[in-house]
């Protein structure tokens, strides 16, 4: 299945129906997306720029709520940022509130070991607390589960 959109053409807004393939992992989130009442929009703007948005019926008849939106420049970028814009609106549509605090953690967590990794390319090595956090000893680089950091001589 691709990704249903309905486009919005320029001048006047009139709506076309189109689609997206993306890989069978990202078509699922958005099979699940749409079953919880989710829409998806794109437009291209005057700038060129491709806008998609997950819309979806408010608490208030006749009101529409933006649940995710992207906007990117057309061409190769629209497919990462389809894929982002599925992973928000699933996340905000589907996922309960301890599945979205795991997932803004393990995001968080990705984060941290980047900046380390970046820390370490500038500096020929990880911070010091890092080499805990990785289960590695400082003095010698050791990775051994039990291997004894007090004592080690490097």
């Amino acid at each position: 299945m691709s990704i249903p959109f309905k486009q919005y053409l320029r001048p006047d807004g009139r709506k076309t129906d189109i689609s997206i393939d993306r890989s069978p992992e990202i078509e699922e989130l958005a099979r699940q997306v749409v079953a919880k009442g989710g829409r998806f929009e794109a437009e291209v703007l005057t700038t060129g720029h491709v806008s998609f948005e997950v819309v979806r019926d408010g608490e208030v008849r006749g009101e529409v709520e933006s649940v995710a939106a992207e906007i990117c420049a057309n061409g190769p970028p629209v497919h990462g940022a389809v894929d982002k814009l599925v992973r928000d609106a699933h996340e905000a549509l589907c996922m309960s509130h301890e599945e979205q605090e795991a997932e803004e953690a393990r995001i968080l967590d990705g984060r941290r070991a980047a900046e380390d990794q970046r820390y370490a390319n500038a500096l020929g090595g990880l911070r010091p607390e890092a080499y805990g956090l990785l289960g590695i000893c400082p003095k010698c680089g050791s990775e051994e589960n039990g291997h004894d950091v007090e004592h080690c001589e490097g």
